[in-house]
């Protein structure tokens, strides 16, 4: 078929619509020798269908290819797992999102305040134009909720995949944002950057290095006196299904291609319901390329426990403030079952929780910290 679409597209053969589709759901476009000729194949603009198809896969990808000339390397990528991670999200960016919710802009005492409110009770100096980080932006979604969310903040992102990058530039300039500075580089090579921030976020990352905690210990560093540091990381409990698959799919020897990809989802559908595998079948990010990729394939993955994060707090010297988010239910239940804590800060009652409700970070850790030092004055 793509030898049949490539011989048309250099001729005057008519394309038939529904072959350009059906390409579509295999390839992108924009690999096609000759692609940028199908937007303007009079025998196709009548489709809205195709139009849209055209912009996701051939116009976006070739200014993304632009933009990507313009983003500048902040540091060097030499660590062997850094590189193997970058070439898999080059191939694969992640996620390859549509929208983003519009959010209201607010202090960071405000937001903060709000996701745990005995920091009111807390003598902290909020800086009032917030300096941010985020270690591993992938696609974009993170740093733009972020450059909304913070008043007067301004944001560097960083991330190993130029085409992550690249796809993360091109959504900002969609909404508008100018507050946000996009760069290439490596968590563990940060250090060298020369700046100290009032807020990291690295949520989703940690846990793809070779050693999370030596890139959480760079980013440690990096933190300014009484900043906030929002952390996400896999939980091996929550992980279990995914895992199950992760083994499945090294016993079957299904490769990271899109056709072993497909075959491995075939594979897990096939299980019967008992199968700890098809669990991931909840999962939307099972249904997509490059987030099925990043699920269940991906070339390096840590899972972790509460008592090891709540070490390496200890040795970060970070304070634990509370779990982002918790769903209602799971924070109805925990408050239930330890009524003394109140600000539900204590992990090693969070350890026990998560042993009865398995789901409870089904996702992964995703929790807020903060240098005990003397806060960052305002500006």
């Amino acid at each position: 078929m793509r030898v049949s679409l490539e011989t048309s597209l250099t001729g005057s053969t008519a394309l038939a619509p529904e072959a350009v589709a059906l390409m579509a759901t295999y390839m992108p476009l924009h690999r096609l020798a000759g692609s940028d000729r199908l937007p303007e194949r009079r025998e196709l603009q009548h489709s809205q269908v195709l139009q849209e198809i055209f912009r996701q896969q051939i116009i976006e990808p070739r200014e993304e290819m632009q933009l990507a000339r313009d983003i500048p390397s902040l540091t060097d990528i030499s660590d062997p797992v850094s590189r193997t991670v970058r070439d898999q999200y080059e191939q694969n960016p992640y996620p390859r999102w549509r929208e983003i919710a519009r959010l209201e802009t607010r202090p960071i005492e405000a937001v903060l305040t709000g996701l745990f409110p005995y920091l009111r009770q807390t003598r902290v100096q909020w800086p009032r134009t917030p300096r941010v980080l985020v270690a591993g932006c992938g696609t974009g979604r993170q740093s733009i909720t972020i450059a909304q969310r913070f008043a007067n903040c301004t944001v560097k992102a960083v991330d190993l995949s130029l085409a992550s990058l690249a796809y993360a530039k091109r959504k900002t300039l969609k909404t508008g944002l100018t507050n946000i500075d996009y760069a290439q580089g490596d968590i563990l090579e940060l250090r060298h950057i020369g700046e100290r921030l009032d807020v990291i976020e690295s949520t989703g990352v940690l846990h793809h290095l070779a050693d999370p905690l030596a890139g959480w210990r760079v980013l440690r560093d990096l933190l300014a006196p009484g900043g906030f540091m929002k952390i996400g990381l896999y939980s091996e409990t929550g992980r279990i299904p995914v895992v199950a698959a992760r083994e499945l799919i090294r016993e079957k020897g299904f490769p990271a291609t899109p056709d072993g990809m497909r075959e491995a989802r075939r594979a897990i559908g096939r299980l019967g319901p008992a199968h700890p595998p098809r669990r991931v079948l909840d999962r939307p990010d099972f249904y997509s390329m490059s987030t099925c990729r990043d699920l269940i394939f991906h070339v390096q993955e840590h899972r972790l426990d509460i008592p090891t994060i709540a070490s390496w707090l200890s040795e970060l010297k970070l304070d634990f403030l509370g779990f982002e988010p918790v769903s209602a239910a799971a924070a109805r239940d925990y408050r239930e079952r330890f009524p003394d804590d109140e600000t539900m800060r204590r992990l090693e009652n969070w350890d026990r929780f998560e042993r009865d409700h398995q789901s409870t970070f089904a996702g992964m850790y995703m929790f807020w910290t903060r240098d005990p030092g003397q806060a960052v004055s305002p500006e």
